[in-house]
């Protein structure tokens, strides 16, 4: 069995700069996995499961203008699924 690295960003919507960073590392992992050894060692002997963004919704409000979801989902907490239905 492979070991396995997760790298993940944007967990808060306010954490905008992760997902560039999270990208930049794909980027580098695809552009430089002939050229550095470190990198073809990491793909050869691990699975790496990238996610750029977890909480879509939150920074995507947030990045709209509305900085009241800049830390949490756009959903209520704690969830109340009369609340869902009625907005």
């Amino acid at each position: 069995m492979k070991p396995a690295h997760l790298v993940e960003a944007n967990v808060n919507a306010g954490e905008v700069t992760g997902e560039a960073t999270v990208l930049w590392l794909l980027n580098y992992m695809l552009t430089n996995r002939a050229s550095d050894p470190n990198v073809r060692r990491t793909i050869a002997e691990a699975a790496t499961y990238i996610v750029p963004v977890i909480n879509v919704d939150g920074m995507d409000a947030l990045l709209g203008g509305r900085p009241e979801s800049m830390r949490c989902s756009t959903r209520p907490f704690p969830l109340i699924p009369e609340r869902l239905w009625n907005e």
